[in-house]
């Protein structure tokens, strides 16, 4: 009997760590960034009318863009859209809003003017996505709303709503597991095959990888132009010290020569009357 009871304990504890050990698997590979798939992300954005909408799409109940919980309370976190502009590109950032006054960006989408084209890249937060994580979009037609950000007469996108303070049509949802927000992902994108062009892997790790390397390359230049500055000013410096030196050279041998050349004063002796 006794034997029986160490056997079937024995089991219990193999059972246990087996299920611990897969559990620990499980969680390892789930990333946070898992969480909001930017390619689903892209197509709420190429098929919004404006900023407002897109943000509205992001936070719908029924499509349930976002899966991502960074706060752990147990809920999906609004997402807050929001706008800069630079120089021949305008940036659309994504803060989930995680507690009171507190936001944490999750991605950020360039949208560049060139002469010939928009081009739109999605580039995931580093500390959610991983280092140089981007997605650039294929959509079947530009959208309309693109145009509307370089025109005198636009009006930037501030958005009112903030932790606690939502829209009327919007309420907090539940995470869901991963395997089942893939999967509503998939049916979401679907949905959007009017406004935006899916792509195999290959694909996707091609372009990835071009557009790091394009990063990079701006880095690279950036720090060489950094250098060739530093470089000038240090040259222009040495010169400017050399000149200063040559100056103060040039000075002492002249004097040294007057010095040279000039005729010692002869006393006289003064005349004495009689």
């Amino acid at each position: 009997m006794k034997i029986k009871f160490l056997t079937a304990c024995a089991l219990l504890v193999l059972n246990f760590a087996a299920f611990s050990k897969d559990t620990a698997v499980a969680v390892a590979t789930n990333k946070v960034g898992d969480n909001l798939n930017l390619e689903l992300v892209s197509a709420e954005f190429g098929a919004a009318k404006d900023l407002e909408d897109f943000e509205r799409r992001l936070n719908d109940p029924k499509s349930k863009v976002s899966n991502l919980d960074l706060n752990n309370d147990g809920q999906v976190d609004y997402l807050i859209v929001s706008e800069r502009k630079g120089t021949n590109v305008h940036y659309v950032d994504i803060d989930a809003s995680i507690g009171k006054d507190k936001k944490q960006t999750v991605a950020t989408i360039e949208v560049e003017n060139n002469s010939s084209n928009k081009s739109v890249r999605i580039v995931g937060e580093t500390s959610i996505y991983g280092s140089e994580y981007v997605y650039i979009p294929t959509y079947v037609s530009p959208p309309v709303f693109f145009t509307l950000f370089w025109a005198a007469t636009y009006q930037p996108w501030y958005s009112p709503w903030h932790w606690g303070y939502y829209p009327p049509i919007y309420h907090p949802w539940g995470v869901r597991p991963i395997s089942v927000y893939h999967n509503d992902v998939n049916v979401n994108i679907n949905k959007q095959n009017n406004v935006i062009v899916r792509k195999d892997n290959n694909t996707l790790n091609v372009e990835r990888n071009n557009s790091v390397r394009q990063t990079n390359v701006e880095r690279t230049n950036s720090i060489n132009k950094s250098a060739e500055k530093s470089n000038i000013e240090a040259m222009s410096s040495a010169e400017r010290k050399a000149e200063a030196r040559q100056r103060i050279e040039s000075r002492q041998r002249v004097n040294s020569n007057i010095n040279n050349n000039r005729t010692p004063a002869v006393r006289t002796a003064p005349i004495r009357r009689r």
